[in-house]
């Protein structure tokens, strides 16, 4: 006799729904965003019936930001405006709205360059000078402009600056304006921007994004010192650059590809120097 079993969700070759949701969103927390599109993108495409409503707007949450951390802003477009289209994944005004204004930002960015990222030296912890301030890192931004103040941030989805520092070093200007949440719940309206370069130390990002707000907003400055930074490095940057360590006198260093060991594989690399901690992102 030959006993069938039936998984809701499966397909010969694929994982059940709920393993692939899990899948995606293990990938999607460890910062892989290429795994959580593979994982996720099927599963909103289908809707399998394994999945609740709640696992579905995680979903959505997940492969939007993992689309907009490698840049492909108009598959972000694409997933939100697909899952404002189906009422039932969102029934509460705040979810509708936060996907809306991201499917604007997503929408405002669509012909915006991928971001890239080029070395002038390769380096293992090359402590970048941060001018007195823990955390922070003094940034060239484009070719003639004096170095800024920035502060680093992994809890900011974007790249943040003041708008006296955007006019006085040539940011470019975007249509439209987005709102923000600051890491103090503030919310704020801001400009889309795109940066040219921006040159930490020995690595040199171009089209970097960053959202421009009022002089006025509190969240560049930071606990234990009155120095007051110019803006935020958000996670887009830091996850291009690979490989950050924080040093416990405040100081951030950064290694080139290929400077650590292929062994080290967590996402959390804790150095034999017990004043530091590496980050891969």
């Amino acid at each position: 006799a030959t006993v069938v079993c039936t998984v809701p969700g499966y397909v010969a070759g694929q994982a059940p729904a709920t393993a692939q949701y899990a899948q995606g969103m293990l990938a999607s927390a460890r910062n892989d965003p290429d795994a959580a599109i593979a994982a996720l993108k099927p599963l909103l495409d289908t809707l399998p019936p394994a999945l609740t409503p709640a696992q579905l707007r995680d979903a959505v949450d997940a492969l939007g930001r993992s689309y907009l951390t490698v840049y492909r802003y108009r598959e972000a477009t694409a997933v939100y405006g697909a899952a404002l289209r189906r009422r039932f994944l969102a029934p509460d005004s705040a979810t509708r709205a936060g996907w809306s204004q991201s499917m604007r930002l997503s929408q405002m960015l669509r012909d915006v360059l991928p971001q890239r990222v080029t070395w002038t030296r390769a380096v293992r912890c090359d402590t970048l000078r941060n001018d007195g301030a823990r955390y922070g890192i003094s940034a060239s931004i484009g070719d003639a402009a004096p170095p800024v103040l920035l502060r680093v941030d992994l809890r900011a989805p974007w790249t943040l600056l003041d708008s006296a520092t955007a006019a006085t070093h040539g940011v470019r200007l975007l249509q439209g304006t987005t709102e923000i949440t600051l890491a103090d719940s503030v919310r704020v309206a801001a400009r889309v921007g795109v940066l040219a370069t921006l040159r930490l130390g020995p690595a040199m990002l171009f089209n970097v994004v960053v959202l421009v707000t009022d002089d006025t907003v509190p969240g560049f400055s930071s606990d234990g010192d009155s120095t007051v930074a110019m803006g935020v490095i958000g996670f887009p940057v830091l996850h291009a650059l690979g490989q950050v360590t924080f040093t416990r006198d405040g100081h951030v260093a950064l290694s080139s590809p290929g400077m650590f060991p292929a062994t080290e594989v967590s996402p959390w690399r804790h150095s034999t120097a017990p004043s530091e901690m590496s980050l891969a992102l």
